[in-house]
């Protein structure tokens, strides 16, 4: 019998992977909170390692001023799917996704 089929190694592998995905978690939710805050960009949120796996409406729901509706219009027009999560997404949709939700700045 190996050492990785015994119940207490099958226990602490689970356990393992549960810290694992719970870090991620709230790194993934650290980054959320610098976005809605304005620390960060979208483009900052496209690159982290850590967002790979979100979803682009979760992701866009949280920037200010962006609610569901107006999220699902923006992805429908983009023909991207509210489910698609950020590492599926090709360099051109990114791209079009920061481009419609950057605000325009006015002139003085």
């Amino acid at each position: 019998m190996t050492l990785g089929s015994t119940p207490e190694a099958r226990r602490q592998q689970a356990l393992d992977a549960l810290q694992i995905a719970n870090e991620v978690r709230v790194k993934r939710a650290k980054i959320l909170r610098r976005f809605n805050a304005g620390e960060i960009s979208l483009r900052d949120v496209f690159a982290d390692p850590h967002m790979e796996k979100a979803r682009i409406y979760d992701v866009l729901t949280k920037k200010k001023q962006w609610g569901a509706a107006r999220v699902r219009r923006l992805l429908r027009n983009l023909a991207v799917s509210e489910n698609r999560v950020l590492s599926s997404l090709s360099e051109r949709q990114k791209k079009a996704i920061i481009d419609a939700t950057e605000v325009p700045r006015r002139r003085r």
